[in-house]
């Protein structure tokens, strides 16, 4: 219909048209995620694979030199393709619509995928098609026989969990229960048309004889997480806790475990060769009498593990973790950095930043690239901020306290052992750092010493202007004013935890936190400018009074806000893990980390994106918009009104409750 309207319409209606089709915002226009490339912000570094480190569930290998891996995130599936000849993963085009759980292939032109949400995907060589979506089934893993006789397992939900197996005959996809068993299946393999297992929750441990799925008993209550046949006496299966499982053809037992982190995958090479991956980096080998712990090259999960004679092998898992095994070692790909919640970052120069995160995660930013610095601790963590290039400082759990001396960062000693979230550095010999149950710390230039706090609160967030002006926010609304001899209670700006607090004078200054919290200060109050919603802000820089950025999440996705004097608009934000800090050089350069590792640079789009929520029509005369007595008029005209989506652009840091004719 669209198209004969557009052959028959009089020239002067197509323009009217395409004009008003320009006219819509982006963010209105466009449904599906922004790609990687696209907006202000871009997962670093673009041109390498898998930039925003979504996740690698599974991962399967061919003879023929070539393999996949599959994962991604939610609303966002990630296929990656190996090929040996290039030496190199390419992502491949992906008509799932959510992260996948499980790939196996069989032949270059015959491999399978499976979603969580039911997606089943086939390649054929050429690409990947959806086939029949099982929508009220989760599947966790398929594993192929031949082209005609492939199965995927799962489970489905209605009152308790049922165990769930399909089955693909070379035309059609069958659903298959097993009796009796009402536990989630994690994990599959299929040796020959006539053998397999499958394992899951609880212990559950079911087999395939030929002609049904049949429960076996289980020595164990542990969740199973992977499993892997050598022949059909000599079955291999691990799980949480460390769980190792053996079958030698009459019975399952356990085997003993050199780790209690969670076991997710195990792959077999022989009776005497194998390995076995899982939280924390942990890596097995198999020897034939043992199973050894083997120091890996990352401390993220490792999700799965897939080996071939001939020294071929890969192991991957969270924030897109690739590992690869030449019969040796295993090792990263060049380029690529140690996995790591990111917690905190700060930009001296373009030139010159760092981030810090989990396991004492430290990175430094050379104007080119991140480089992984060694630290003297394991300890998260939360808090960083850099003087000079040769005096910084950094913050965490358990009350770390690191310095950098354009050498090597060394621990300091700390007066507390409460874990701290936020350092914030006027000089060499003047600094304040802020943590949990109201922690509060001073440096002199000599030792750091506990200051009285006016609060029992967690502080999340410090900045200082000077030495006679600083603020820090926390849990619960927690507001705090320095004024050069003690720390005082400030009115709170609202009832919600406040994560992030930037100033840029006395006089000037912004709060964010949870449930859309914007506030300004004005050098006597805090004044809530954005109006509670869901999403949850966790960090804000500004750059000028006209110029600033805050960054928030919502069930598991990120948006960023731009302040350019008058109002806050979104940015389009690339599909990435929750962002938890950022920070600005200037107008045009600026960082935020996150979970995985997430690094996120700020490039200048083309043109914003406006926020613009629609509300129900209402009257507009009822809606008070002045100063007078904020905010006691805004609640009046809330109550008037009653429920209603606030705009987010404010003028002039007055509050302003769109409506629509």
């Amino acid at each position: 219909m669209t198209s004969q309207f557009l052959r028959k319409a009089p020239l002067s209606t197509l323009l009217t048209v395409l004009l008003l089709i320009s006219s819509f915002p982006a963010s209105l226009a466009q449904a599906d995620p922004a790609p990687v490339t696209s907006g202000a912000w871009q997962c670093w570094n673009s041109n390498q694979v898998n930039p925003c480190r979504h996740h690698l569930a599974d991962v399967a290998l061919l003879p023929t030199g070539e393999g996949w891996a599959v994962g991604g995130m939610p609303g966002h599936g990630t296929i990656f393709h190996w090929m040996e000849h290039d030496g190199a993963w390419q992502e491949a085009p992906n008509p799932a619509s959510t992260g996948l759980a499980a790939v196996d292939a069989l032949s270059p032109a015959d491999a399978w995928a499976v979603s969580d949400l039911g997606d089943m995907l086939h390649w054929d060589g050429q690409a990947w098609t959806q086939q029949r979506p099982f929508t009220t089934l989760r599947l966790t893993a398929v594993s192929m026989v031949a082209s005609d006789d492939v199965w995927a397992v799962g489970y489905v939900f209605w009152q308790r969990y049922w165990a769930l197996m399909a089955h693909w005959d070379g035309s059609a996809w069958t659903d298959i229960t097993v009796a009796g068993v009402n536990q989630r299946l994690s994990a599959l393999d299929m040796l020959t048309t006539a053998d397999g297992w499958a394992v899951g929750a609880q212990g559950v441990i079911v087999r395939w004889n030929g002609g049904a799925w049949a429960s076996v008993a289980s020595p164990t209550t542990a969740w199973l997480k992977g499993v892997d046949m050598v022949t059909p006496n000599d079955v291999w299966a691990v799980g949480a806790e460390g769980t190792i499982l053996h079958w030698n053809g009459s019975q399952w037992t356990p085997v003993a475990s050199s780790t209690t982190a969670d076991l997710t995958s195990v792959s077999m090479l022989s009776a005497t060769d194998g390995w076995a991956v899982g939280g924390g980096g942990v890596m097995l080998h198999w020897n034939g009498s043992a199973w050894q712990a083997m120091t890996g090259p990352t401390t993220g999960g490792l999700l799965a593990v897939d080996l071939l004679p001939g020294a071929v092998g890969w192991a991957v898992g969270s924030g897109g973790t690739r590992l690869q095994w030449d019969g040796n070692t295993w090792t990263a790909p060049d380029g690529e950095m140690r996995v790591d919640h990111l917690r905190a970052v700060h930009m001296r120069t373009g030139q010159d930043g760092w981030a810090v995160g989990d396991n004492g995660a430290i990175l430094h930013w050379n104007g080119a690239t991140w480089t992984r610095v060694a630290a003297p601790t394991t300890a998260g963590l939360r808090g960083v901020h850099m003087l000079a290039a040769n005096a910084g400082w950094a913050v965490g759990d358990a009350g770390t306290i690191l310095r950098w001396n354009g050498a090597a960062w060394t621990q300091v000693p700390a007066p507390t052992s409460k874990q701290l979230n936020a350092i914030a550095m006027l000089s060499d010999s003047d600094g304040w750092a802020v943590g949990a149950e109201g922690t509060i710390l001073h440096w002199d230039g000599q030792v750091w010493a506990s200051v009285a706090s006016p609060d029992s609160h967690s502080l999340f967030a410090l900045d200082m202007v000077s030495a006679s002006a600083g603020w820090a926010v926390g849990a619960q609304s927690t507001a705090l004013q320095w004024d050069g001899s003690a720390w005082q209670m400030l009115l709170p700006p609202a009832a919600e935890d406040l994560r992030g607090v930037d100033m840029l004078s006395a006089a000037d200054g912004w709060t964010v936190g949870r449930h859309l919290t914007v506030a300004h200060w004005d050098a006597t109050r805090w004044t809530q400018v954005v109006n509670p919603a869901n999403l949850d802000l966790v960090g804000v820089r500004m750059i000028s009074a006209t110029d600033g950025w805050a960054v928030g999440n919502w069930v598991g996705a990120n948006q960023f806000f731009h302040w350019n004097g008058s109002g806050w608009t979104e940015a389009p934000t690339p599909s990435s893990w929750i962002i938890t800090a950022l920070d600005m050089v200037s107008a045009t350069n600026g960082w935020a980390v996150g979970e995985n590792g997430a690094l996120l640079r700020y490039i200048p789009p083309p043109a914003p994106v406006s926020f613009l929520p629609f509300v129900p029509a209402v009257s507009a005369t009822s809606v008070p918009v002045g100063p007078a007595s904020w905010p006691d008029d805004v609640e009046r005209g809330k109550q008037a009104l009653g429920p209603r989506v606030p705009a987010v652009t404010q003028a002039a840091g007055l509050p302003r409750w769109r409506t629509e004719a």
